[in-house]
């Protein structure tokens, strides 16, 4: 996991877990290898569970679902619209972009 915090949250994760499981400690000289082994199941589990979020490349052939015939200041005002809301996406942290697409995108709502 490196240095920072994810590092810093699989430790506290870690001691919770201990804090709970504490009772479960049948030689209390091997505490230390014990915590050691939940700090580092707690590491792998959130190692398995971190997902990629995905990014805004693949949604550039989205467009306004507009039949009407286009005129083409409409479709510069589109086209202008389309690139600053990208941008103002881009800047987003990822947890936010990703809430913000799949609201967009595919109507979840919770």
């Amino acid at each position: 996991m490196g240095y920072g915090p994810d590092a810093d949250d699989a430790v506290q994760d870690g001691a919770l877990t201990a804090l709970r499981h504490i009772g479960d400690v049948r030689d209390p000289a091997a505490v230390g290898a014990w915590l050691r082994a939940v700090v580092r199941n707690t590491s792998r589990m959130r190692l398995r569970a971190t997902r990629e979020t995905p990014g805004l490349d693949g949604l550039d052939h989205l467009h306004p679902r507009d039949h009407e015939p286009a005129h083409p200041e409409r479709l510069i005002e589109q086209h202008a619209m389309r690139g600053w809301i990208w941008d103002a996406m881009e800047e987003l942290p990822p947890q936010l972009r990703l809430m913000l697409m799949l609201r967009h995108f595919s109507g979840i709502t919770s």
